[in-house]
């Protein structure tokens, strides 16, 4: 159970940070194309 746990963190992990270098990508990208 509480490898399932840390699993879950890692995962909540990971997906924080992806959607944070996608917000950045964005923001770069509306930044290039203005």
């Amino acid at each position: 159970m509480r490898c399932l746990a840390h699993a879950y963190n890692f995962v909540n992990k990971v997906f924080t940070i992806t959607r944070c270098i996608i917000q950045d990508l964005h923001s770069n990208l509306a930044a290039i194309t203005k």
